[in-house]
């Protein structure tokens, strides 16, 4: 248990930036984004177009799910919490989220941690554990792209809330 939590500290204080052609090169390489507007089950609305890709997973093992997300004029998230639906291992626990900005050339949009506008800078991540209330504003003007990447730990570890920060 101690070993993946090291790991778990490594990634959060060693995390990369991407560079903004790297953001750039991420939006151009997607040719087909799927549509989603959901509300969940426990609150909260989400509509926008979603891409699978792989940046942070080749390097970081823990990072086992990642999705570019597309908000188009009117686009949104509500507040919501994000659950635990990405099961892909048994002994493995989504528990945080990181939101990597791939641009900054639209309006609205804006990204709420628990209430709090979060400051977004083009290809450095915004990591909170994956309980922590947050959403997104309509996008008013042009497109909104960022990179999702849920961090997930051995269940035992993300079960101990007290040894385990962001």
């Amino acid at each position: 248990m101690l070993g993946n939590y090291r790991v778990y500290i490594e990634i959060n204080t060693v995390m990369d930036s991407l560079t903004p052609q790297e953001c750039q090169a991420i939006i151009d390489s997607i040719s087909s984004w799927e549509p989603l507007h959901v509300t969940k089950k426990l609150g909260g609305e989400l509509k926008f177009k979603q891409a699978p890709i792989i940046q942070w997973g080749n390097k970081y093992p823990y990072i086992l799910h990642e999705l570019v997300l597309r908000y188009d004029v009117g686009d949104y998230c509500t507040l919501h919490i994000d659950s635990k639906w990405r099961n892909i291992n048994p002994r493995l626990s989504a528990y945080a989220v990181w939101i990597t900005p791939l641009n900054d050339d639209y309006e609205g949009g804006e990204l709420y941690f628990d209430g709090k506008l979060v400051e977004q800078v083009v290809g450095v991540p915004n990591k909170y554990k994956r309980t922590i209330p947050h959403e997104i504003t309509p996008v008013t003007q042009g497109t909104r792209y960022s990179l999702v990447s849920w961090l997930f730990l051995p269940v035992e570890d993300a079960r101990n809330k007290n040894t385990i920060s962001l």
